[in-house]
């Protein structure tokens, strides 16, 4: 089925019924204001949705932590055997035994959720779906129901104008008033719902991280938090609080806007290597020579982990070589090398890929390997 067009003028809603009542198979890719989305489909039926640039409130382990599945050094200690890896959070955290696979269904189930819903807001964009095979699951969640999903779209669609008059950002944090409330005392009865986002208004979270770890959808948790909001139980931050944060947050991206950030890096990044070859080729400051390679080194990793990332949400797979990437203008021929002038090390598995330099001494599998 060739079916692409913008979103302005056919519409996400009827996209998502379109491929629900033929029951397609195939890659839906959105794009609108540079932020790519994969949304897969196995039979009409939604099996994996995933963003490169995610939503703040998309943060699967800060959801966890906020939700008492696992400790933040628990996170931390996951991240740091995720890097480099190429597999996905989850797929750690089963594999560690921190959380069990009804925990991490439920929560991959509620940021696949909350990801669809929020593109039902987008206005304006670029949309494509190409008939492929996908598989029915990744046996981490159930697949679900996208009629269920346009049902609840459409919902919060309706109801999101008077929610978003009193919400107008999920960037804010709230505080609580008291932190303990004595129902007998107090003519505020709440609800178990009512109680678990209230516990987590801890005066650090935005309104995006309560509403991932509540477990709820938007509609839900918003007007529980505009509940608690009226009845005093919390509150936004003062005038004075609001104005000192603004004043600093607005004046960077006002400073950035004058400027081509990807140009600035490369600019930075050529001026390191000159700088670094002239040192070298005079044989001054021998000492810091491995340092300033293994800084640069890393930063290309990076880079290259972010071009395999968008070839991934155009292409539905990992590329087999990084040559691809070169071919397909993703990256240019010198950003397949390290700073020793080897190439870098790829794999690429059915569902994960490493990247890293052998290091200085161009031998793999050593403590001087660079991921």
């Amino acid at each position: 089925m060739a079916l692409k067009g913008t979103i302005k003028d056919f519409g996400l809603a009827d996209i998502f019924q379109l491929i629900a009542l033929q029951k397609k198979t195939g890659v839906l890719a959105l794009e609108s204001k540079g932020n790519p989305v994969n949304i897969s489909f196995h039979e009409g039926m939604i099996i994996s949705a995933d963003i490169l640039n995610r939503w703040e409130g998309d943060r699967l382990g800060e959801v966890l932590v906020k939700a008492g599945k696992i400790s933040r050094e628990q996170l931390d200690r996951a991240l740091e055997i995720n890097k480099g890896s190429g597999h996905r959070l989850g797929y750690i955290l089963l594999k560690e035994d921190l959380i069990n696979k009804d925990e991490l269904s439920a929560a991959l189930q509620h940021q696949m959720k909350s990801l669809v819903f929020r593109l039902f807001h987008w206005k304006e964009g670029r949309y494509k779906f190409d008939a492929k095979d996908t598989p029915s699951s990744d046996n981490l969640h159930s697949p679900i129901d996208t009629e269920y999903i346009l049902m609840e779209g459409l919902r919060i669609l309706d109801e999101w104008p008077a929610i978003e008059h009193r919400i107008p950002s999920f960037d804010t944090v709230l505080h609580q008033v008291q932190d303990e409330v004595d129902e007998e005392d107090s003519e505020i009865t709440l609800s178990e719902n009512d109680k678990r986002i209230l516990n987590l208004v801890d005066g650090k979270s935005d309104i995006s991280m309560i509403i991932a770890s509540s477990g709820m959808d938007e509609i839900e948790a918003c007007n529980i938090l505009i509940k608690l909001v009226d009845t005093g139980l919390i509150e936004k931050p003062s005038r004075e609080e609001t104005t000192a944060r603004v004043s600093v947050t607005k004046a960077l991206p006002e400073l950035l806007s004058t400027i081509n950030l990807e140009w600035f890096k490369a600019v930075i990044i050529e001026f390191i290597i000159v700088l670094f070859i002239l040192i070298e080729g005079i044989g001054l400051l021998s000492g810091i020579k491995t340092p300033v390679r293994e800084f640069l080194t890393f930063n290309r990793v990076e880079d290259l982990r972010n071009s395999v990332r968008r070839y991934y949400l155009n292409r539905g797979e990992y590329p087999a070589t990084l040559k691809m990437l070169v071919t397909e203008g993703y990256i240019k021929n010198s950003d397949v090398l390290d700073l020793w002038g080897i190439p870098f090390i790829y794999r690429k598995a059915n569902s994960s890929y490493e990247i890293y330099s052998s290091g200085p001494d161009r031998i793999e599998g050593n403590s001087d390997d660079i991921k």
